[in-house]
């Protein structure tokens, strides 16, 4: 791969945190274009169906745990 199409790949992983809120779990952006999703889908939080709609735009999720 030259240097060039290294340059123009996008990175394409979306960071996520999942956590747990008066039993139901909820999932919030973490990196800047996770959080533009989320605003472009009208939410603070990602629901399933924006999850499944991102991932056939070809993103990624990774995602931290954390539980209250």
């Amino acid at each position: 791969m030259s240097e060039e199409s290294k340059a123009l790949t996008i990175d394409k992983r979306l960071i996520v945190k999942k956590k747990t809120v008066w039993g139901t779990e909820r999932i919030y952006p973490i990196c800047e274009r996770s959080i533009i999703f989320a605003r472009l889908c009208g939410q603070k939080t990602l629901d399933k169906s924006s999850i499944v709609l991102i991932r056939q735009l070809g993103y990624d999720f990774k995602h931290e745990e954390i539980s209250i």
